[in-house]
């Protein structure tokens, strides 16, 4: 498999360019033992029963991050480099006023509907719901995305203009972009 952007050889860096260049550009360097770890708590899959047929259900929490993201997938076989249709991916954004109380002032339970629907409807797919965090910025939500996507072996995607992967390292050079149904309901005021 050739890339269109080979790597590139350089030459080995010591300490004391790592140094300048911090100095240089006024960056702060960190011994990697007090960078916190990135690799999500897993917890699945576990087959669950909708209304639109079943799912396998994972959770997924972040070191930092109380909020437990729930992933629901259809017809996704384990591994990065499987073979077959690039799955879809439908991203909610959790709206307890909406999903769970059935606010009239939000459109948000239609919407997470829908993607269950649009999930049953596919060979292959995920819904991915994030729950509410401190940081609810979209760059955020993107960066968590990437990170149940890669731990999924799902491909990356770009979704709303955001690329998913510019919270992380692309563990591949290669990146695809399925379809993408951002489900994204902002109603600060039912908060």
């Amino acid at each position: 498999m050739t890339s269109a952007n080979p790597p590139a050889m350089c030459p080995p860096v010591t300490d004391a360019d790592l140094l300048a260049l911090a100095q240089n550009r006024g960056l702060a360097l960190l011994p990697r033992s007090e960078v916190p770890p990135t690799v999500a708590t897993v917890a699945g899959p576990v087959r669950v029963r909708t209304v639109h047929g079943p799912v396998d259900a994972f959770v997924f929490q972040f070191p930092g991050e109380s909020a437990e993201h729930l992933v629901l997938t259809r017809g996704i076989a384990s591994g990065p480099e499987t073979a077959g249709p690039v799955p879809a991916v439908l991203v909610h954004n959790e709206c307890v006023a909406g999903d769970v109380f059935r606010s009239g002032l939000c459109d948000c339970r239609r919407k997470l509907t829908e993607s269950l629907a649009t999930l049953a409807g596919v060979d292959s797919g995920a819904l991915i719901y994030l729950r509410s965090t401190a940081n609810t910025s979209l760059s955020h939500r993107a960066h968590l995305t990437y990170r149940i996507l890669v731990r999924l072996g799902l491909p990356l995607v770009s979704f709303d203009g955001v690329d998913a992967a510019a919270g992380g390292i692309l563990p591949s050079p290669a990146v695809i972009e399925p379809h993408v149904r951002a489900r994204m309901c902002r109603t600060p005021h039912l908060l």
